[in-house]
């Protein structure tokens, strides 16, 4: 059974009863104190003018600026004298109403320079009668919205454009009230499934109907060759939720091959670094260490010529040695 809803008549319905769609729309599953949507909607729609009178806005958008230029003419302002005043007016209620609703004129002066000297000149603006000018008029305004003829927003009609089954398990009886809706080809359609083990029998009966109605798929539904993977929504959020935890994991793994391969290319190039200031500064080492060693040499030379005892004694052991 389709619903057609008018959103800004939705979106009152639940700035008046806020706390009732709230909890409403917490349950899962259908509750005792649920807002039944085809009810409520209804009942709203047929009882809407007591909550919400027309407003000025809305009379002279669809009754009054009918060339959608902002202002009321000669015209239009007859229109509006017609419904303040009821079914007929008269020339001294539009002239009072006129009076109400123009807004005080402004008079500009200019000078200008003359042979004579200056002239003075007085300039008379008359407003023009916009939704402000009409706002400003209350006895206006409220005669408007007494007297402004309430469009009916819905109808009401019979149930014979109503079919109504309540499908059980009986295969024979099911049978009888499909072949009953094939015959009664109403506007609308409902097919309770109040079924608890359905055959495969019923199944196809059911499905025979709605081919017979129905034969083409809407632009809504999948092609024959496809089918949806998941059943329940439940089960679409959890396999969301394995993909994304499969990205997060892929995206870890590549932070950290990228992450080892920056440490280790960073590590050799410290090295290569080490290895090039070691080699720049070896020449340089070894200079100093050979300055080093002749320093030593020319000490030791000196310290041995400077002692003829040792020269001496070195001299007869060389001698004693050569003689044994």
């Amino acid at each position: 059974m389709p619903y057609l809803i008018k959103k800004s008549t939705m979106l009152e319905m639940k700035s008046h009863w806020p706390q009732e769609f709230e909890a409403t729309s917490s349950h899962r599953f259908r509750h005792p104190h649920d807002m039944q949507f085809g009810f409520s909607y209804s009942h709203y729609v047929i009882n809407r003018h007591k909550l919400h009178p027309p407003t000025i806005e809305e009379i002279w958008t669809e009754y009054f600026d009918v060339n959608r230029n902002g202002v009321l003419d000669h015209l239009e302002m007859l229109t509006v004298a017609s419904m303040a005043d009821g079914v007929t007016t008269s020339e001294t209620s539009i002239q009072k109403i006129k009076d109400c609703l123009q807004p005080p004129n402004a008079v500009k002066t200019i000078e200008k320079d003359t042979r004579d000297g200056k002239l003075e000149v007085s300039e008379t603006l008359h407003p023009f009668i916009t939704l402000d000018s009409l706002k400003k008029c209350k006895n206006v305004t409220e005669k408007l919205i007494d007297n402004v003829r309430r469009k009916k927003t819905y109808e009401l009609m019979s149930e014979a454009e109503i079919t109504f089954h309540m499908l059980s398990d009986n295969p024979a009886y099911a049978l009888g009230q499909m072949l009953n809706t094939r015959a009664r080809r109403t506007k609308f359609l409902c097919i309770n499934d109040d079924m608890k083990n359905p055959s495969l029998k019923l199944h196809q009966l059911l499905h025979e109907l709605f081919l017979a109605f129905w034969p083409n798929r809407s632009q809504f539904e999948l092609p024959r060759h496809l089918q949806n993977r998941y059943l329940h929504i439940d089960e679409y959020y959890l396999a969301q939720q394995q993909v994304q935890k499969i990205y997060l994991g892929l995206l870890l793994v590549v932070v950290v091959l990228v992450s080892s391969i920056y440490w280790r290319d960073s590590i050799r190039i410290v090295g290569r670094q080490k290895v090039t200031r070691a080699r720049t500064s070896s020449p340089s080492v070894l200079k100093r260490e050979r300055i080093k060693a002749d320093k030593s040499v020319i000490h030791k030379s000196s310290t041995s010529a400077s002692s003829p005892r040792a020269s001496r004694k070195s001299d007869a052991d060389f001698v004693a040695k050569k003689m044994e």
